[in-house]
């Protein structure tokens, strides 16, 4: 009897440990979640919504955490423009989620590339203050690609080391009563304070512009500008 007790003791541990090494290293695949992503979107805004596949778990031993992410998902803006993404994960806390606490320990977010007024329009459903507004008028047009790391604190705040990065491609900006500036190009990347641009090329009234890099940075209110141009 007690021989028996401890054989099926040791199947069930078996099995248990070979389905954590599965989870951990496979993964799963579940469309389960994809109307509480929804549910979620929806709540940041009526206006926003999101086209999803199937998301994909992974157990992440080490941090006990589950490893959320999907594939080429599309943010739906209006029912009428979207953004394309190329993947979007997230690391979610398990002892966080059993304890009914704000469990998402960060989030990252890749693109595709969408037209620059696509993005203008999601933080305009988010945030649609008179910078943004005057921004829209700006950029006549555009590709750009992002990519968005973000890291949250236990209350769901977001940490200030954020970290986004990217390319805008093949821009337009409208000056008013002159010359727009076409053709810009350049990498960016951004994070608390701290404004990087590099290899920027734009032409302007028929003349070809470079630069090399241009970093801007924020303190007590003040920027501080250097870099080149030719």
């Amino acid at each position: 009897m007690t021989k028996n007790f401890f054989k099926i003791v040791l199947f069930l541990l078996t099995t248990f440990l070979l389905f954590l090494g599965y989870f951990a290293y496979f993964g799963i695949t579940t469309s389960k979640f994809n109307s509480i992503i929804k549910d979620q979107i929806k709540k940041q805004s009526s206006e926003l919504d999101i086209d999803l596949k199937k998301v994909k778990l992974h157990l992440d031993l080490k941090n006990l955490s589950i490893k959320i992410k999907t594939k080429n998902p599309k943010i739906i803006l209006n029912n009428s423009d979207q953004i394309e993404l190329k993947e979007v994960s997230s690391n979610v806390l398990i002892s966080s989620y059993f304890q009914n606490k704000f469990a998402i320990k960060n989030l990252s977010i890749n693109s595709k590339s969408n037209e620059i007024s696509s993005y203008i329009n999601l933080y305009r459903i988010i945030d649609n203050s008179l910078q943004i507004i005057l921004l829209n008028q700006f950029v006549k047009s555009g590709i750009a690609q992002v990519n968005v790391d973000l890291n949250f604190e236990e209350s769901g705040k977001i940490k200030n080391n954020f970290n986004i990065t990217g390319k805008v491609l093949n821009a337009e900006l409208k000056i008013p009563n002159n010359n727009n500036i076409k053709k810009l190009n350049f990498s960016f990347s951004i994070k608390e304070n701290n404004y990087n641009f590099e290899k920027i090329l734009f032409n302007y009234n028929k003349i070809n512009f470079d630069s090399e890099y241009l970093i801007i940075k924020e303190k007590d209110n003040k920027f501080f500008v250097n870099g080149n141009l030719k």
